[in-house]
């Protein structure tokens, strides 16, 4: 409960939150509703995809990318709307009971497909054999299910789809800023 729409919306838009590395998944509620029956199973992330041509870095394809995946909700972009670094990076919402994406295939011409990859900013548990934001690997319930073979600790989803951390730059003492 916030004592203001102002601070409502600013963790509205903060999102993700998590608590103890699990996500936090937030959402409005009006006085005339009933508690039971808002939908806590969407969650918007930061998403960064790599591997994309320059020149399909722009709002068009990330909409496309968007909504193949989950719901397209925005792009970091400039005026131009285009986005300039080694990834595309879009907010993007969706149903945290569906594994995320690791990769994803695009026709970039007619002749021409190129597979993109995925990394996700804001979120540090997820189960490494289903892929769901909903449990960690150790409560997955296809590792009870007959015929899962345990491959140690070859899960088909990885840490290598969390997006580190960006890097804080520090002035050090007796150095020029």
């Amino acid at each position: 409960m916030f004592n203001h729409v102002i601070d409502r919306d600013c963790a509205l838009k903060g999102y993700p939150w998590s608590f103890d590395k699990h996500v936090l998944i937030l959402n409005s509620i009006w006085v005339d509703e009933n508690p039971t029956q808002v939908d806590l199973n969407r969650c918007d992330f930061n998403v960064h995809i790599h591997d994309l041509p320059l020149s399909r870095m722009n709002l068009g394809v990330a909409t496309l990318i968007g909504n193949q995946s989950g719901v397209f909700r925005d792009m970091e972009m400039d005026d131009a709307r285009h986005s300039w670094g080694s990834s595309l990076r879009i907010r993007m919402g969706w149903d945290v009971n569906s594994p995320i994406k690791q990769t994803l295939k695009l026709c970039i011409t007619m002749s021409v497909e190129h597979l993109v990859c995925f990394t996700y900013a804001g979120f540090s548990n997820f189960c490494y054999i289903c892929g769901t934001l909903c449990h960690i690997t150790k409560y997955c319930e296809e590792k009870f299910q007959e015929g899962f073979e345990d491959l140690g600790e070859d899960f088909q989803y990885s840490l290598w789809l969390r997006e580190p951390p960006p890097i804080k730059s520090r002035v050090l003492p007796g150095s020029m800023a």
